[in-house]
């Protein structure tokens, strides 16, 4: 019997592993360790249901195999399928890959022949990568367009706003000169003194001055 063989028959025979009172407490049954200090789980009393062991663990050989018999590894560069066997081992690749590297990645290993694990019609899923890498590109030069396109717009409206500026400072300095040029006769005209109102203010004057006497003579 092969080692595949074993692990098919021992994964038949483990028990689903299960979260305590789950189905009563509508909780997830993923397991999680029970902590209470009368749980029968984690006493392992007869009867209930089983917690996980190392004695359910799967063989050395197998440990860490495909069904196929081949050697999982995970891959996020093209540098690691260097080291690579194709009749031991086949490939997992990794999330972190983006577009494009995923594409160089996969087209390498159909060169070497190596078994991707995580992809299963590889010629269809290459064609739609490509697909949407062009099209990604596409996409990128429109915007690149559309930016240099809205990057000259705003430089002609600065320009335009300007020369606007320009002009119409030159039209406030026109008008400053022609306000300055009407007001300054107006300046230069010398106020005309009447002589008359004058020389009634100076005897107005004269006459307080005579009324009220200065020295200790008050009787007049």
């Amino acid at each position: 019997m092969s080692t595949i063989e074993i692990k098919n028959r021992l994964r038949t025979k483990r028990p689903n592993f299960l979260r305590t009172d789950a189905h009563k407490l509508h909780l997830p049954q993923n397991w999680r360790r029970p902590r209470g200090m009368h749980n029968k789980i984690r006493l392992g009393k007869k009867g209930h249901r089983v917690k996980p062991d190392s004695g359910y663990r799967n063989p050395k050989d197998v440990r860490y195999k495909h069904f196929t018999n081949l050697n999982q590894l995970l891959i996020s560069n093209i540098m690691e399928l260097e080291t690579i066997n194709p009749k031991e081992d086949a490939v997992i690749l990794s999330k972190k890959l983006g577009l494009k590297k995923k594409i160089q990645v996969i087209e390498k290993c159909k060169e070497l022949n190596i078994k991707i694990l995580n992809i299963v019609k590889v010629d269809e899923f290459l064609e739609r990568a490509k697909k949407l890498k062009e099209k990604t590109k596409e996409e990128k030069l429109t915007r690149e367009e559309k930016k240099k396109l809205s990057k000259e717009a705003s430089l002609k409206k600065a320009e335009e706003k300007k020369e606007k500026s320009k002009e119409e400072k030159k039209e406030e300095e026109k008008e400053l000169e022609k306000k300055i040029l009407e007001k300054e006769p107006a300046h230069q005209k010398q106020p005309v003194i009447q002589h008359d109102k004058i020389s009634d203010k100076i005897a107005k004057q004269d006459s307080v001055r005579t009324k009220i006497p200065t020295g200790g003579d008050r009787s007049a």
